[in-house]
């Protein structure tokens, strides 16, 4: 495979990757780029243009490959067998990082879209197992299982994910617990008026809700239509 057509299918990985996992971008290498070419003065007489630059090693291998693809600039490393182990791109959506195993697998990635910047570490078959997002709406920690499925979650306001799950349509910060069928099965938040702990049965129905608020504590068991069966005080 030549080196074009490697970095053609490196653009086709990283797009489809973008679209799965919204993962893969970031921006600190562009910025050290940045810092060595304003360190350089500017000679219009010296300027080498080019589509593509390979970088090869005392061996004749490549090592790394700047080149403008039909997606953007991109920036690629790769080892001594001419496996690829870091990636970083300027796409339509955005700057973006990412970094892959020596089986080419991508296990870790830090994109800047338009949402806000998003970081994702994956496991070794490529499932994304830790989320950490920071959009115009919220910040979010998600964890997810092997098939990726979601098991816990934290954000600052679970009330816009789980409206049943929360007291109060503001300012609350929860942490929500899945079970293996993405069920929510318990969830703990905090808001203005007081911390609240809720459980849920295997169906989603509400079987327990605790929370204390400025007149006191309070508990309240449910039966399996939803029903108030027992509270305190």
């Amino acid at each position: 495979m030549t080196i074009e057509e490697r970095l053609e299918a490196l653009e086709t990985q990283y797009q489809h990757t973008k679209r799965q996992n919204r993962y893969l971008w970031g921006a600190v290498l562009l910025t050290v780029a940045l810092g060595i070419l304003g360190a350089a003065p500017y000679n219009p007489g010296k300027v080498l243009q080019a589509n593509q630059f390979n970088l090869l090693d005392e061996n004749g291998k490549t090592r790394a490959v700047l080149a403008m693809l039909a997606g953007g600039p991109t920036l690629a490393f790769y080892d001594e067998k001419g496996q690829t182990h870091a990636v970083l791109a300027l796409s339509p959506d955005g700057p973006g990082l990412q970094f892959s195993d020596e089986k080419g697998q991508t296990r870790a990635g830090l994109d800047l879209a338009e949402g806000g910047p998003r970081l994702s570490l994956a496991d070794e078959k490529g499932n994304i197992r830790v989320l950490l997002a920071l959009t115009n709406r919220a910040e979010d920690l998600n964890l997810s299982e092997e098939k990726g499925k979601s098991r816990v979650n934290v954000v600052p306001n679970p009330n816009r994910r789980n409206p049943k799950n929360s007291r109060n349509e503001h300012n609350i910060s929860g942490l929500c617990l899945y079970d293996a069928n993405g069920t929510t099965r318990a969830f703990l938040d905090l808001t203005p008026i007081g911390p609240g702990l809720c459980l849920y049965d295997k169906n989603g129905g509400t079987r327990l809700a605790m929370d204390t608020d400025n007149k006191g504590p309070g508990l309240t068991l449910f039966n399996q239509t939803g029903k108030s069966i027992w509270f305190a005080p």
